[in-house]
């Protein structure tokens, strides 16, 4: 592109070639050649040929002078800034007091003039990331590489990684928030390769198995869990292996050897945002306290409040399983019937609660016989 008399530009076609990603394109000296001098034939088919791929190219590339003077730029290159064309393109940066730096975001033109092109200068090259602006003064972020010419120029091949930026911060967003919940979680949150190994644990670990969370990262759980449990569990982890969310309760012996009954919810985490199952997330509370209550519940409903012996409804159930379990192992059963003489007696004259304790002494003896 060069400025006409009347103060327009007329498009210059540079020998070039195709380009991939935010890389510096072939032939990069003819096509600054080209820009300065167009009196190359473009019936050449070498030359057509590579500016047919050039034309065709998804990302940007625009060929600048020394002093920053715009002298190419394809298609792909005038769609990110949402020009038209070539002469749109320039338009935009002619009307503009601050020329080449009306490419980028005002906050970086120090950045790109000050570091980035001393570097180019330098070193030949440079990639990176910067914020820039449409003609319509709306924002995008480039991935542009500046390819130093060695007889003078630049060559800068852009790409809008707008979306894929967005991504990553809402990913950051969410892991961060994910750490800051499982960091200060009551519970603890673990997450298991598919053999079951721990590559992460919260560090609410060490208030409820007394283990510091680095001691407890490439080891399995099931040696810690009780035996009587320890199937049910491997079968939740199993189920969520399959894809199958679950909870379930289990003891496990904490540091300082004491059983501590946990309840876990396990399910299949996706990373890769398909059907595949990656790794198994488990979240653990301790529910000893809830555990104990429900033991002391069900033993109230089941036992003398007074004696502790087992009630009438435990009696009529054990004595419904006696014949059935009597007939498996090949042995009889038997009832026995009790009865305490003059117990009404000791009632009417010493009080009930001689009479209680009388209770209470029998039912100490026929447990330790």
């Amino acid at each position: 592109m060069r400025p006409r008399a009347s103060g327009s530009y007329e498009m210059i076609r540079p020998d070039v070639g195709p380009s991939t990603g935010a890389e510096p394109a072939t032939g990069t000296e003819e096509a600054v050649d080209a820009a300065r001098d167009p009196s190359g034939s473009p019936e050449d088919p070498g030359v057509r040929q590579r500016l047919s791929a050039l034309d065709a190219s998804l990302d940007g590339v625009a060929v600048f002078d020394d002093d920053l003077t715009l002298r190419y730029a394809n298609p792909a290159f005038c769609r990110l800034y949402a020009c038209e064309d070539l002469e749109a393109l320039a338009g935009m940066l002619d009307e503009s007091e601050a020329g080449w730096a009306r490419l980028f975001d005002a906050d970086e033109v120090h950045h790109v003039r000050d570091e980035v092109l001393p570097l180019v200068s330098r070193s030949g090259s440079w990639r990176g990331r910067l914020p820039a602006r449409r003609c319509d003064d709306a924002p995008f972020t480039a991935e542009l590489s500046f390819t130093r010419v060695p007889d003078g120029g630049y060559v800068v091949v852009m790409r809008d990684v707008t979306r894929e930026v967005e991504a990553e911060e809402e990913l950051r967003d969410r892991q961060e928030m994910y750490s800051l919940l499982a960091q200060n979680s009551t519970d603890v949150i673990s997450l298991h390769d598919l053999d079951g190994r721990v590559v992460y644990i919260s560090p609410s670990s060490l208030r409820l198995m007394g283990c510091e969370a680095e001691t407890l990262l490439g080891r399995v759980p099931w040696p810690s869990i009780h035996p009587d449990d320890a199937e049910r569990a491997r079968h939740a982890f199993a189920r969520a292996r399959e894809g199958a969310t679950g909870s379930v309760t289990y003891r496990l012996k904490v540091k300082s050897g004491v059983w501590i009954w946990f309840e876990t919810l396990v399910r299949p985490v996706h990373l890769n945002g398909d059907d595949s199952i990656d790794q198994v997330q488990c979240s653990t509370r301790d529910i000893t306290a809830r555990k104990e209550l429900e033991q002391q519940l069900e033993h109230q409903a089941l036992h003398d409040p007074l004696t502790g012996l087992p009630n009438r409804s435990l009696f009529m159930d054990r004595l419904a399983q006696a014949p059935l379990r009597a007939r498996r192992a090949g042995k009889a059963y038997g009832i026995v019937y009790l009865d305490l003489n003059r117990f009404k007696q000791v009632n009417d004259t010493l009080g009930h609660a001689v009479g209680d304790a009388l209770l209470v002494q029998v039912a100490e003896r026929l447990r330790s016989e």
